[in-house]
């Protein structure tokens, strides 16, 4: 790697050639400009992953190009180069004495070749890894520190549980052999545990509602009357039929049955008699009279129908009348509508406020005449069908009205004929006025008064009998009432025997949703421990804590890092690992593990290096940073 004008460095030509190296030098000798110029020409930040830093030396002159250039080999021996430029870039007018800064310009080449940003790093993630990957296995701390815990978990299941399934979490674990049963090809035990859970809310919602329905079904049992006050029915019946059968005797009651036939009788006698007054006295009017009725029932034919005539004359005027108002009314439209003009108010845009430009009020006029034209032709068309209408309304007003004046013609003149026939009949006595009425109506007064005493003694009788059988009936009901409570109880005792058994299935239920959701939790755990394990494995310092235990037993997803202490079984933080040497090697554990499962082998920079005296070896190439304080400027050391 080749520094030249970068930041505190004028010039330096760094060249490990793949082996892993120690880089000695005192204090601010250039020993971590190194670490950044490394950072800067693949990602174009500096060693902490800031872009706030200054590339340019302090008070480099104009002109002056700062670049970093490195060469790098791949795994089958074929090296490339990149190099990043970054120079400021100033301008001086004519006539000016001094130049203005214009700009910054950084420039990248690949094997010597401009190239745009885009096409470098696209050739850095191709060639060398994506930035993310640079970090990981470039930067001793970044991936148990620096990088996002979720992100970091996420790399470690991609890496090293890659494939462990459901199905592989329960063949592994006897224990959680019903699961394998109970979830499908297309459904996961995290699946399973939601519609579980879901279940459960459902069953203990219902379960909650059972005792209340219980409760409410008992409290709706009525009170059941005693044995004791169960009526005989047997004699009740035997009571009734015989009320049955005298209520009937008052029905049909015989004296007054007699009566009424005598007084029938003696109705019969006298129209009879009166009939043949009548035909005694009028033998001479008999043809008269025959005719006079025939020109009565003519009259009146002739009457209903000029009463109805009357009522569809009157019906159709009216008619009339509203169909000349509402033609009206339309004609008024009409006018209207013809002398409707363009509102002034719409040349005027409502938005801003500015006259709208002459297309526009052309298509507003042209949609107006549209519409105005429209409302014309429905006003003629309403107007055409009214006016057929009113004509053929007005044309049955005539004829009814030509109807009536004809039918008040042919009245008049069969009223006159008729009084003329009324005139020449001989009208006798009344028949209520001889002897032989008066006769007859003394002895129909004397049967009927002789019926209404007959009647009113069969009414008490027949009253006290339905009283009775009016109280014999409520009885008969209470029986019937007991038995209808005695139904009631039942159909109630059924029903909370029904709830009751539909209480237990829920239960048990219940019971196996529960268990469904506890193995589903027992999963989760195991499942917990099989991912810790399988990761843990691929780690010899280092040991992952990939899930965290809740005190209520559950657990909550997590990545942290713990380092082995002095004791085999205890670890603690990475972050807070007070022995350097073992957080070093701890980071160095994780890169060299990350790096053996992804098969990618890159340059590990350990800055502080001084801190440990000893640096587990591992496959990648290492750059070590290390203070002496007797190397004024920087010493490279290949390790032996």
């Amino acid at each position: 790697m080749k520094l030249e004008n970068f930041m505190g460095v004028k010039a330096f030509d760094f060249a490990p050639l793949g082996h892993s190296v120690t880089v000695l030098g005192a204090n601010d000798s250039g020993k971590s400009t190194l670490e950044t110029a490394y950072w800067w020409l693949l990602t174009g930040k500096n060693a902490e992953q800031s872009t706030d830093f200054d590339v340019y030396p302090y008070g480099a002159p104009e002109g002056v190009e700062a670049s970093v250039t490195g060469e790098f080999e791949d795994d089958n021996g074929d090296t490339f180069t990149l190099t990043r430029t970054y120079k400021r870039e100033f301008t001086r007018r004519k006539g000016d004495a001094e130049s203005v800064f214009k700009g910054n310009k950084t420039s990248y080449l690949i094997n010597g070749v401009p190239e745009t940003q885009t096409k470098f790093k696209a050739f850095v993630a191709e060639h060398i890894a994506p930035e993310d990957k640079l970090l990981v296995l470039g930067k001793l701390h970044y991936f148990a520190t620096d990088m996002r815990w979720d992100a970091r978990r996420a790399v470690l299941l991609d890496v090293f549980a890659p494939h462990l399934s459901d199905a592989d979490i329960i063949k592994a674990h006897e224990e959680l052999a019903p699961l394998g049963g109970w979830i499908g090809a297309m459904t996961t035990v995290d699946d399973m545990a939601r519609q579980a859970k879901a279940k459960r809310r459902e069953l203990n919602a219902e379960l909650n509602e059972i005792p209340a329905r219980i409760d409410e079904a008992e409290r709706s049992k009525p009170i059941l009357p005693p044995e004791s006050e169960r009526p005989g029915t047997a004699a009740l019946m035997k009571e009734k039929m015989k009320l049955v059968s005298e209520l009937e005797g008052y029905k049909a009651n015989a004296d007054a049955a007699t009566l009424r036939t005598r007084i029938a009788e003696q109705k019969a006698k006298a129209a009879e008699a009166k009939a043949a007054y009548i035909k005694d006295s009028t033998a001479g009017s008999t043809t008269i009279s025959r005719q006079a009725e025939t020109l009565r029932e003519r009259i009146r034919r002739a009457e209903e129908k000029q009463m109805q005539l009357e009522r569809d004359y009157k019906a159709n005027v009216s008619l009339k009348e509203s169909f000349e108002k509402e033609l009206n009314e339309l004609r008024k439209r009409a006018v209207d509508n013809h002398n409707e003009q363009f509102p002034t108010d719409q040349t005027i845009c409502p938005t801003c406020g500015q006259i709208l430009p002459k297309e526009r009020l052309e298509d507003l006029k042209a949609e107006f005449n549209t519409r105005k034209a429209r409302r014309g032709d429905e006003i003629t068309k309403k107007g055409l069908e009214l006016k057929a209408l009113c004509e053929s309304t007005a044309q049955r007003v005539n004829e009814f009205a030509a109807e009536l004046k004809d039918i008040e013609m042919h009245l008049q003149s069969d009223n006159e004929m008729l009084r003329g026939l009324t005139a020449s009949i001989v009208t006798p006595s009344a028949w209520e006025t001889t002897v032989d009425a008066m006769a007859y109506d003394t002895e129909l007064h004397e049967l009927e008064a002789k019926l209404t005493k007959a009647e009113q003694t069969t009414d008490e009788r027949y009253f006290a009998a339905q009283k009775r059988m009016d109280e014999l009936n409520a009885q008969l009901a209470s029986g019937d009432t007991r038995a209808a409570v005695e139904a009631q109880i039942k159909a109630l005792d059924k029903r909370i025997e029904e709830l009751k058994a539909h209480e237990t299935y829920l239960g048990r239920q219940l019971a196996e949703t529960d268990q469904r959701i506890t193995l589903a939790e027992r999963f989760v755990q195991l499942q917990a421990a099989d991912i810790e394990d399988k990761i843990n494995a691929g780690f010899k310092r280092v040991r992952w804590v990939m899930f965290d235990r809740q005190v209520n037993g559950g657990i909550a997803p997590c990545c942290r890092a713990t380092v082995q202490s002095n004791k085999e079984d205890v670890y603690t933080a990475y972050e807070s690992n007070t022995n350097t040497a073992r957080q070093y090697n701890a980071g160095l554990d994780i890169i060299a593990a990350l790096s053996e499962a992804m098969g990618l082998h890159l340059p590990v920079w350990v800055d502080n290096a001084e801190s440990c005296t000893k640096l587990d070896s591992i496959a990648n190439q290492m750059i070590r940073l290390q203070v002496a304080a007797e190397h004024k400027k920087i010493k490279v050391e290949a390790d032996k």
